[in-house]
């Protein structure tokens, strides 16, 4: 495993090994926040931002990247069957706790997915557990691309722009309540365009018939 490790660390660009090896660094110190002035920070973003006096772009991608690991780590667990799954109604499924995770690392999705392998590598007890980490990582990305179809799904756009939502359900953006309703229904759109069987192919007439089909009744019986 530690081979194959070290020759994805060396297909990553000069700027992405960098973000990689801080990233890879200052991971078990994120858990950790102190006091920085009148608010708290995490302890990573301090070393970064005065002891190694790092720039602010390398500040935001490593902070971003200790922030989705955890979440990275836990989908590639539950998807292997490792972790119980959650219960309770309104959970998201794995397919777009994994879209929202690699919407917000963008390009750096693949480098964060590396970055859960190396961790969970870190701390196996033994050979054998090192391979079912490799396994459940290489599970996860080839998911990731064939059946759920979210290869690169941070360059998907949102179908409806909330300008079109407020328009299509009749709402006001000067209304409270409405204002509220605007921001749900369009997080709710992207979730429903993740859980499509290949999201970036959706269609926004789709989109829409969904959104009148889930929005309209429950305004008109004035439901949340």
């Amino acid at each position: 495993q530690v081979g194959t490790e070290t020759s994805a660390m060396k297909a990553l660009s000069q700027e992405n090994r960098r973000i990689a090896f801080l990233s890879a660094v200052l991971c078990p110190l994120s858990a950790i926040t102190i006091p920085q002035g009148k608010k708290t920070v995490g302890l990573p973003e301090s070393v970064l931002r005065n002891s190694l006096k790092a720039t602010t772009k390398d500040v935001n991608e490593t902070a971003l990247l200790l922030e989705q690991l955890p979440e990275i780590r836990k989908i590639a667990r539950l998807l292997a069957g490792v972790d119980p799954a959650p219960e309770g109604e309104g959970e998201p499924s794995l397919k777009v706790r994994a879209g929202r995770a690699l919407r917000k690392c963008g390009a750096m999705s693949r480098l964060a997915i590396l970055l859960s392998l190396c961790a969970e590598q870190s701390e196996a007890d033994d050979d054998a557990e090192a391979g079912r980490s490799a396994a459940r990582h290489s599970q996860l990305v080839s998911i990731i691309e064939g059946e759920w179809g979210l290869d690169e799904i941070w360059t998907m756009r949102p179908l409806l722009t909330g300008n079109e939502i407020t328009e299509i359900l009749k709402l006001d953006k000067k209304k409270r309540d409405d204002g509220i309703l605007i921001g749900v229904a369009m997080k709710a759109s992207l979730d429903w365009i993740l859980e499509q069987p290949r999201p970036k192919e959706t269609s926004k007439e789709d989109c829409i018939a969904w959104l009148n089909a889930t929005y309209s009744k429950k305004r008109k019986f004035g439901e949340e």
